[in-house]
């Protein structure tokens, strides 16, 4: 099983680091803390590690 590493930086007026990491790829994304955003980026992962094909918009 593929390993997919995720964190997520402390939060700074509104706004955190999310870094998510695949296969020696990285991808680093800032983020607001007041919506779901974060649910929706967590569930998706999960998603993605049982086999769907996930899109964001």
């Amino acid at each position: 099983m593929s390993r997919i590493e995720f964190s997520y930086g402390a939060p700074e007026h509104g706004w955190s680091v999310v870094t998510i990491a695949h296969e020696g790829r990285e991808a680093r994304m800032v983020v607001s803390y007041v919506t779901d955003a974060l649910r929706d980026l967590l569930y998706s992962l999960v998603r993605v590690t049982q086999g769907d094909d996930i899109r964001f918009s």
